[in-house]
């Protein structure tokens, strides 16, 4: 196999006609992507087969797994074919990601302090994730979003901001446990590339001593427990910030009101910080929005947060950052379209089958449809039965223009040399500290093994994203 390009035989185009990232067309490789194909025909890789697949079965049994139904164990997939992206492309993505952080956090600070924004009322009032407790408490340094992830699709020329992840965004440690079993089995696959590190966690860490009031903070993990969709992320976190991982149960409010934990050997020890990973977190511990409200501990993220994740309220993001940044959005997003605002539900309705539904509180992939995704002979009856219920709630949902994405290669095997293009979004994230938004060199890139859907909860694989300089 020549380095320049691939054979006609390696690579199934035959699903998409989108941008593909590894190769064009023509099956001529990239530049990213020249030395990963070089690397692979190295004589030490001639197993790569049964090397991925030891990788697969060492991670699976180290509880590498997303459990979409409680007590039913799913071991992530993994493709260690990375999506490779070159620093400078990637510098646009990470300025325009703390943009939108830094515009975010304005915006909730104006929610919470009883401010005029320029989103209607109704519609942050009538939000599921509006919390009128918190009107007038600001959180240390006026930060309110500690953690953001934001979902981008590129189409091979521009990165766009799909959706905006504000209360527990989660997969910033899959890409993580890919890198290290690559460097376990297949470290051979990175000669002649200059990758970027990617240690998110700790900025993690100094997101949180930064969000406490107390100079040396006791810190811990809250997790919803084994059973929860990512408990692998919860215990794989805690360990590389070496911080406790507790569960329900475990913190209590103390007499003093302040969040204690038993320790054993130690007795109660105040915790001062929790990175919470729980939505409800009174229903995991009892007076807990007391406890944070009275200033006794810190919450990351803060509450009240899912009021910029309203997906109604993305629709207005790159207006936000208008009025709070006097600048233009670094980051496109699709054209989106409001049902609330009836010009917008009639443009919907007459474009519906080029349009992604979106159930305003979905998340995960959970309530979207793609009507022109479904076969022509379904298509017409989900059409009108989204007309109906868009038009009877129309603040139900948010609809997007449906956007010509990009795909990458995915290993369908590596002995002989097999691949397929699948569509790839991905997830990068931002920790907001005292100095501002920071964004590790990186990112989950999750791949469609089903059409065009990426989430890991409806069945989207995972890659490692290398942020590298050619």
């Amino acid at each position: 196999m020549h380095v320049d390009s691939l054979p006609s035989k390696a690579l199934d185009f035959s699903k998409t006609n989108s941008f593909n990232e590894a190769v064009d067309s023509s099956l001529i490789i990239r530049e990213e992507y020249r030395q990963f194909f070089k690397n692979i025909q190295n004589p030490k890789l001639l197993r790569l087969r049964e090397k991925a697949m030891s990788a697969d079965l060492t991670a699976y049994l180290e509880g590498f797994t997303y459990n979409v139904n409680p007590n039913e164990y799913n071991a992530v997939p993994m493709d260690f074919v990375p999506r490779i992206i070159d620093r400078k492309k990637f510098q646009i993505i990470e300025d325009g990601i703390k943009q939108r952080a830094n515009a975010l956090n304005l915006f909730l600070k104006d929610v919470y302090t009883e401010q005029k924004t320029i989103i209607p009322d109704d519609l942050i009032f009538g939000s599921e994730y509006f919390n009128p407790e918190l009107i007038g408490h600001l959180p240390k340094n006026d930060i309110f979003i500690q953690v953001y992830g934001a979902d981008l699709l590129y189409n091979g020329v521009t990165f766009y901001v799909i959706e905006d992840n504000l209360r527990v965004p989660s997969g910033v440690t899959y890409p993580l446990k890919i890198r290290e079993m690559s460097d376990r089995y297949l470290n051979a696959l990175k000669k002649g590339y200059k990758i970027e590190p990617f240690k998110p966690w700790k900025s993690l860490l100094e997101t949180m001593k930064d969000s406490s009031w107390v100079k040396n903070p006791f810190m811990v993990l809250l997790t919803d427990g084994p059973s929860g969709s990512a408990y692998f992320e919860h215990m794989y976190l805690s360990k590389l910030m070496n911080i406790p991982l507790v569960e329900a149960g475990d913190l209590y409010v103390t007499k003093s009101g302040h969040i204690a934990v038993r320790v054993p050997g130690e007795g109660e020890i105040q915790v001062d910080v929790i990175y919470r990973r729980v939505e409800d977190i009174d229903e995991f511990v009892p007076g807990l929005t007391k406890a944070y409200l009275d200033g006794k501990v810190a919450l990351v993220n803060s509450p009240g947060t899912g009021v910029a994740d309203d997906k109604l309220v993305y629709s207005y993001v790159p207006e936000l950052i208008r009025h709070y940044l006097s600048e233009d959005p670094i980051l496109e997003q699709p054209k989106s379209y409001n049902p609330t605002i009836p010009e917008e539900l009639e443009n919907a309705i007459l474009n519906i089958e080029n349009l992604v539904v979106k159930e305003r509180g979905g998340y995960g992939g959970m309530g979207t449809v793609i009507p022109r995704d479904h076969p022509k002979s379904k298509r017409g009856p989900l059409i009108e039965k989204i007309k109906k219920e868009i038009t009877e709630k129309p603040d139900d949902y948010l609809l997007q223009e449906t956007l010509d994405f990009s795909t990458t290669v995915t290993r369908e095997s590596f002995s002989p040399l097999i691949m397929r293009d699948s569509y790839v979004d991905l997830r990068v994230f931002s920790y907001y500290t005292k100095e501002g938004p920071m964004v590790p060199a990186g990112g989950l890139s999750r791949y469609a093994r089903h059409g065009r859907i990426t989430n890991n909860s409806s069945g989207g694989g995972v890659k490692d994203t290398w942020i590298v300089n050619l």
